[in-house]
């Protein structure tokens, strides 16, 4: 299991969070049991750091689809600066929508906190 781990995590860089976020349970009883990874094994444990792991999750996989769209062929420099310009202002509309508590543009955060309804009124974010 533990090569499967490694070869899931190292495989597709881009997903190496949503790996870590999707085998948390698994990789926390093989840390457990292989006494190994102390600090490891107490984020796994903390609500407030997966909330912060689910988070990131979707935040890098808003920036992969931005990077994917980038890399389209046939695109201008002003196709590049559109999708950019369109990107900052999503991530200022995040910002406000996650200080007054507002997280469904997050799906996988969104998720959590739905399985964790006491964190809903934790301000972690």
């Amino acid at each position: 299991m533990y090569f499967y781990l490694i070869v899931m995590c190292v495989g597709f860089p881009e997903d190496v969070l949503l790996n870590v976020y999707e085998l948390r349970k698994e990789l926390l009883g093989f840390f457990q049991q292989s006494n190994k990874c102390e600090n490891f094994v107490t984020s796994l444990r903390d609500d407030s750091f997966v909330l912060f792991l689910a988070y990131l999750v979707d935040i890098f996989d808003a920036q992969n689809v931005l990077n994917q769209s980038l890399q389209a062929k046939h695109q201008t420099v002003w196709d590049f600066i559109a999708k950019v310009k369109a990107f900052l202002a999503k991530l200022r509309l995040w910002k406000g929508n996650i200080q007054s508590g507002a997280f469904s543009m997050f799906s996988t955060v969104t998720e959590f906190l739905c399985q964790n309804p006491h964190l809903v009124s934790l301000n972690i974010l």
